[in-house]
Formats: structure tokens, sequence, C-alpha cells
């Protein structure tokens, strides 16, 4: 992954050197001077079409052998629209170089996340004992070799990107991380009252801490997984009375169950999504 970085920090550079030179008095006079060539070359394109939907076929054929060479010769391309840059053809080149290797890494990331994380995603959720039966909550011993991980490579990351290129990383691989714990940990498992406790544990106080030198506020980046976790750690009386007004809603006023959802913090999961999470509850199964 951090091989990569000086070939993106260089495209990166260059790109911003060029809209730099973009905004100089003698790029913009050139750059009008191109798209004036531009516009003129596309209506002379436009009025030889006219002229040879004319003419007759005989009269087209001896306007086409009286032009001068270089018109075959050297064919001018097509021009749809005006450029804003003398530049932005080589700047879009380069920023999509960057852009699509940095999604790249970020998939690397995630994937070397998933592979790390199969322990942790089988450990028996549904069993796990109350916080209040045991000591105090500490990280999933399962946990440590996938955040750890994931720290060191955030960390190397970090020192080798530039910073605009890392803010993109960091936060695409966020979205990438919540949504893969959301649909492989959560989803496929069932959770006891201690169960959902641990997860909300290793989720809020370790997971989201990780990202918390890149932002105040790391777990809205972690959404599906956030939510999740409110909705698993609600007590039981809330929990109940909120899917029932949910299955409620999902039969008459879908609006009825945002707006409960609202009222409880959850606001980025839709009242299905919220239900299939509640159904993961051990002391909701069967409701």
């Amino acid at each position: 992954m951090v091989a990569l970085c000086p070939i993106i920090n260089a495209a990166h550079y260059v790109v911003q050197v060029l809209a730099q030179w973009s905004v100089q008095p003698f790029f913009v006079e050139l750059l009008e001077a191109c798209n004036e060539m531009q516009a003129k070359e596309k209506l002379r394109r436009q009025a030889a079409k006219h002229v040879n939907d004319t003419v007759d076929p005989e009269e087209a054929l001896f306007l086409a052998a009286s032009e001068t060479p270089s018109d075959d010769s050297f064919p001018l391309p097509e021009y749809s629209t005006l450029q804003e840059s003398v530049f932005e053809e080589s700047a879009q080149l380069l920023e999509k170089l960057y852009t699509d290797t940095v999604l790249a890494i970020v998939d690397e990331l995630v994937l070397d996340f998933k592979a790390k994380s199969k322990a942790y995603r089988r450990e028996k959720w549904f069993c796990m004992p109350a916080l209040n039966e045991r000591e105090d909550a500490g990280l999933t011993p399962t946990a440590f070799p996938m955040l750890s991980r994931l720290r060191s490579n955030l960390q190397h990351l970090q020192e080798a990107l530039a910073v605009p290129l890392f803010n993109s990383l960091w936060q695409e691989a966020a979205r990438g991380l919540s949504l893969f714990l959301y649909e492989e940990l959560i989803l496929e498992n069932f959770f006891s009252e201690g169960g959902a406790l641990q997860l909300s544990f290793d989720m809020n106080r370790n997971l989201f801490s990780l990202f918390s030198t890149y932002t105040q506020k790391p777990e809205n980046h972690f959404k599906e997984v956030k939510e999740a976790c409110i909705l698993l750690t609600m007590p039981h009386p809330v929990a109940w009375i909120l899917q029932e007004t949910l299955r409620a809603a999902r039969q008459t006023d879908v609006v009825t169950g945002g707006t409960a959802l609202e009222e409880q913090g959850v606001s980025f999961l839709t009242p299905s999504q919220a239900m299939h999470v509640l159904s993961k509850r051990n002391d909701l199964v069967h409701t």
C-alpha cells in the first residue's frame, strides 16, 4: 500500500500546480484563444456539413476533391464543449489516477481488516454474560489483531500520503469498515444483553477511537455500526415498544416509524433496517 504513495502524491501535487497556473493571465489568454479556435472550427464543420447535405452528389465529390490536403491529412478532433483550463485534460487524467489509486488502497485496507476479523465475527455473541455478572468491560481478545493491524496501516499511510489524500482515504475506509461490520457481523449474529454491550464497547471505545486523531466525531463516519449498537443496547421495554411501533408503521405510515427512530437517536438506518437489527436481540427474537 505504502509503495504507491509517492506516485499518487506526485500526481496530486502536479494537479494542484496546474490549477494554480490555469488562473495566471498568460494561460487565461491562451485558454480564450484556444476556445475561440475551437468555436470557429465547430462552426466551420457545421457549415461544411450543411453544404454537403444540400448540394447534389456530383458537386459534393468535386468540392471534396478541391479541398487542401491539410484538411484530410491532419483531421482536427471533435469539440463538444469549451475547456475551462488549458490543462483540463491532463489534470483530469492525473486526478483520476490518484483517486482510483486511493480507492484501491482503501479496498486493500478493508480486505486486510476482513481477514483479521474472522475470529472476532465468530464470537458467541448470543450467550455472552451481562456485564454485571463478570469483570469490568475490556476489549474482546479476538478484536486485537484486526484493530492493531488497522492502526498500524493507518499510521503508515498517514506518514506517506499528502494530507488531502489521506483525509479522503480514512473517510472512505471508515465507510467501508462500517458497512462490512454491519452486514457481516451484526446482521449475521444474535446478541444477548452482554454480547450487545460488549460489541458496543469494542466499537465505541476502541474502533471509533482509532479515528479520533483525524476527526472529533469519528462515530459519525460509522453510521451503520453506531446506530445498530444503539438499537442492540437500548433497554428491553424501549426496544419492544420501538419494534411494535415500527411493525405497525410498516402497515400504515412509514413516517411514524422514521420519527420513532429519530427519537432514539437513529436517523441513518431505515425502519426496515432497524427492524432487522432489533430482530437480532435475543430478548426480541420471538416477539
